[in-house]
């Protein structure tokens, strides 16, 4: 099955979207958990579907926050960045924080669970950067549950095992 561009996507679904939850996170690397299909955040509803993709609505508003959240190399269903397919994705920062805000809210984005996330992946900035993807969307980390969580994951500072690889220096 060959990938579908961006431009046919947007065809097809009549909207603009971006890669988000698990597969923005995925593709940025900081997971090996496999996903069966690409996860589409669309601007607002979309009549029907896609077939092999999951899409998941977002007001307007919230969209076009979104959209100053793009990974500037584009998305790869395997992971590797450096190959770019030009699927806008999402920095997998705010991918974390708006799957857990649109969960908060009723939605079914799904997202890896804290401890299949690889830290090594991550730079020593994603702490500070799911903060305010956060702010973006208008919620503070004591606000989203499972949010602290995955604060631990990103800062590295999980207890042994959880959300953690090799020992801490």
């Amino acid at each position: 099955m060959r990938l579908l561009t961006a431009q046919e996507i947007r065809a097809q679904i009549g909207c603009d979207f971006l890669v988000g939850g698990s597969s923005a996170i995925r593709s940025a690397g900081w997971t090996t958990q496999m996903q069966r299909m690409p996860e589409l955040i669309t601007r607002g509803p979309v009549p029907g579907n896609l077939e092999g993709v999951r899409l998941r609505p977002r007001p307007e508003a919230v969209f076009d926050t979104l959209l100053s959240w793009q990974c500037p190399i584009g998305y790869e269903s395997d992971g590797l960045l450096e190959r770019g397919s030009g699927w806008p994705v999402l920095m997998p920062e705010m991918a974390i924080a708006d799957a857990l805000v649109d969960r908060l809210r009723g939605g079914e984005t799904h997202i890896y669970d804290p401890d299949d996330l690889d830290p090594e992946e991550m730079g020593s900035g994603a702490p500070d950067l799911f903060r305010q993807a956060l702010a973006a969307l208008g919620v503070e980390v004591k606000h989203v549950p499972l949010a602290p969580h995955y604060l631990q994951v990103l800062a590295d500072e999980g207890e042994p095992g959880v959300g953690r690889v090799g020992p801490t220096s």
